[in-house]
């Protein structure tokens, strides 16, 4: 692997002088890959006269949840060529790793990756840039104070405040809030239930032999079953969710998408019921539906907006998880090691509505409507929270009005083009801004590197605009 990344283009800033002179700090609010992402195309575009400021807990940025699991069987779930931080150098990441571009490297080279992109950024940017190790409790509009100053205010857990000319919230995802029949277990502190099994040492009173449970099916119940077959020796591990389903795996080898959209967005809009329509279309591509999902991952977010009110949330409600595990597909030799599991009976997974969990002397008794199993312990691997009341700080802006929930309450409202914040009174009057999963309400696919980069090209260019 390589030790730098290959050398970066310049970007030519936008906006009048007399603008971005007007935007001197910038502050981040987390230090993930949306916010390391946001700090890079910011520190690529600024000038002298800037300050970038990243607010995050963490020692190191880049990783988050997502690229910060050491565990190197945890893979990318898309090639190496989809994955470079840079949208004008579209094989960045994959030169860095030294890898095929059809590869599926680890996902910690990727934070390793994220990194080395931040670092050598701050190397090659007039810009000044800091790390503050703390948390934000609060963001408030300096206007109360002086009406006509557009700066923010920022408040953190350490007791400081940053002021800033604009502000990136980046704070990803939530946590799974626990379900009710984890409430007792979870309140009495219970510690063979794991609510955070990302946590670090959350892990470690599993060893070898035994049974463990997993709530959920989906990428992230898939790694944490790989961590406990092959890292820690775990005889058997069960993993249950309503459906039953883990994610599809990608064609092996892998074709990049085809270069026209199995239909348009114009289409999308006239068909007299899109969603019907659009499955039939995937099921029918003359070249797989994983060809023709693939196709229209440029215009989704304009399928998304395309929608009305009550169609979005047909589709979330009694589509989504279709879509989910179509779409967002495991690594195919991740796919072969579940296969195998399966086969050997070392994994088993499992369609069922937990209705109970209770402590024994053998361990925990999870009652299911398909029957009861007793696991030694239980990990929480759900979908994460979305609501914005589920973020202590997204709730702040909330209750602050200086926004207001997304569509079906998934994270915050936001220009779905410029992604600045939407405010409680339907304004984008702030310079402060939003990106990757808190904004899925706003344009739907909003997770992955493709569609977070371009956001964070975007909102660089017109926070540093002042547009």
């Amino acid at each position: 692997m390589a030790t730098t990344p290959p050398r970066l283009g310049s970007a030519t800033p936008r906006g009048s002088d007399a603008r971005r002179d007007r935007i001197r700090h910038v502050v981040i609010v987390g230090g993930g890959a949306a916010g390391t992402l946001a700090a890079v195309h910011l520190l690529r575009q600024a000038d002298a006269r800037h300050s970038i400021t990243v607010v995050e807990p963490r020692e190191t940025l880049g990783r988050g949840v997502a690229f910060g699991a050491p565990d190197p069987w945890h893979r990318l779930n898309v090639p190496a060529i989809t994955m470079s931080g840079l949208p004008d150098d579209l094989d960045h990441f994959r030169a860095w790793a030294d890898v095929e571009a059809h590869a599926f490297p680890p996902r910690l080279a990727y934070g390793a990756y994220l990194g080395a992109l931040l670092a050598q950024s701050v190397a090659g940017s007039p810009a000044s840039f800091d790390h503050v190790h703390s948390r934000v409790t609060r963001i408030l509009d300096q206007r109360h104070v002086d009406r006509a100053s557009p700066r923010l205010n920022i408040h953190l857990a350490d007791g400081r405040t940053l002021h800033a000319d604009g502000v990136v919230v980046a704070t990803g995802n939530e946590l799974p809030a626990p379900p009710p029949f984890l409430a007792l277990l979870v309140a009495v502190a219970d510690p063979r239930v794991i609510v955070n099994p990302w946590a670090t040492g959350s892990l470690d009173g599993i060893g070898p032999g035994g049974r463990v449970g997993i709530i959920g099916t989906g990428h992230t119940a898939i790694d944490l079953a790989a961590s406990l077959l092959r890292g820690r020796g775990v005889a058997e591990v069960i993993a249950v969710s309503r459906h039953g389903e883990t994610p599809y795996a990608h064609e092996d080898p892998w074709r990049p998408r085809p270069p026209v959209p199995a239909f348009t967005a114009e289409e999308f809009a006239a068909f007299a019921d899109p969603i019907a329509e659009a499955r039939a279309r995937f099921r029918a591509h003359p070249l797989g539906w994983r060809q023709a999902l693939d196709s229209v991952r440029p215009i989704n977010r304009e399928l998304w907006l395309a929608l009305d009110d009550a169609t979005r949330r047909r589709f979330v409600t009694g589509h989504r998880r279709e879509w989910e595990i179509h779409r967002s597909r495991l690594a195919p030799q991740v796919a072969r090691d579940v296969a195998a599991w399966i086969e050997e009976g070392r994994l088993a997974v499992r369609a069922a509505r937990i209705e109970a969990v209770s402590a024994t002397s053998d361990g925990l008794r999870v009652a299911a409507d398909t029957g009861d199993v007793t696991v030694d312990q239980l990990l929480l691997a759900t979908g994460p929270s979305e609501s914005s009341s589920a973020s202590p700080l997204l709730a702040a802006l909330v209750a602050d009005g200086l926004a207001r929930p997304g569509s079906m309450d998934l994270g915050i409202d936001a220009d779905p083009y410029r992604y600045r914040v939407i405010d409680a009174a339907g304004r984008i009057d702030r310079p402060l801004f939003a990106l990757g999963p808190i904004i899925r309400g706003a344009v739907w696919e909003t997770i992955a590197v493709p569609e977070i980069r371009a956001q964070a090209v975007t909102i660089a260019t017109g926070i540093l605009a002042g547009d």
